[in-house]
């Protein structure tokens, strides 16, 4: 058993965990007790992680899976803010990152609020619809069988936000080559063209590459947010975590 007690900053995490637990049993690790209250969560052993074995095949079932747990939660967008989760949404993704330049967090560019609107308004809610999103997917945060933990980071937002972290280039610790990547990316976005299609006419796939693009624009507002969560210590340990998500907005290609 493990013990974890989160920090003030990231306390929807244990209602969340809760809520995800309910809807999805099979891909997380569910609490074995949890007092909101305190932060404070146990929960069982989850095994070995993906860290050291990921390979471009383990590691594109670990995105499927992941992807089936964002359909699990479609339509729960209500539920989802009730226990606290951040909302990311893309247009209100782009309130907050106006309140951090506000705020003196982020530094005032006005244009980059501008550009991350326009591209909040080419992002096709009624397409892609907004789910979970845990925003560090990676291989220490799957386990061998496929459940996801760590759910702190976390937000209701665009899933496509996620391919931001968990395909990130050139990382050791993210499996494959760029090809490799870019077919990870295509298996994930399949499984999204499939599952909007069981209701309506299935999306084309260039039509999600374009909305991916559009979301993994906005993703590292939540990137920058979460950091501004984290405490201090944290944020020592890694003082450069806020400047780098911000830099990686300011030579984004904006459209």
């Amino acid at each position: 058993m493990w013990g974890k007690a989160v920090c003030p900053g990231f306390a929807a995490e244990c209602n969340l965990l809760l809520l995800l637990a309910e809807r999805a049993p099979e891909r997380v690790l569910g609490p074995i007790a949890v007092e909101p209250e305190h932060g404070w969560m146990l929960l069982p052993d989850g095994g070995e992680t993906l860290k050291e074995i990921a390979d471009v095949p383990t590691w594109t079932n670990a995105l499927l899976g992941y992807a089936t747990l964002q359909h699990t939660l479609v339509g729960a967008e209500v539920a989802l803010l009730e226990v606290g989760c951040p909302d990311m949404r893309p247009h209100a993704a782009v309130r907050h990152l106006e309140r951090m330049m506000d705020v003196g967090h982020v530094p005032q560019h006005r244009w980059l609020v501008d550009a991350a609107a326009a591209v909040a308004d080419r992002v096709d809610a009624d397409l892609v619809p907004s789910t979970i999103q845990h925003d560090d997917l990676r291989p220490d945060n799957v386990f061998a069988d496929g459940r996801v933990f760590d759910w702190g980071d976390s937000s209701l937002a665009h899933p496509f936000a996620s391919l931001l972290t968990a395909l990130m280039p050139d990382r050791v610790d993210r499996p494959g080559t760029a090809a490799d990547k870019a077919q990870m990316r295509v298996a994930y976005l399949t499984s999204w063209q499939r599952f909007i299609g069981l209701d309506r006419a299935a999306p084309s796939l260039s039509e999600l590459q374009e909305q991916a693009d559009l979301a993994m624009m906005l993703a590292p507002i939540g990137r920058i947010d979460t950091w501004l969560r984290a405490p201090a210590g944290a944020r020592e340990t890694f003082p450069d975590a806020i400047d780098r998500w911000v830099d990686h907005l300011l030579t984004t290609n904006w459209p």
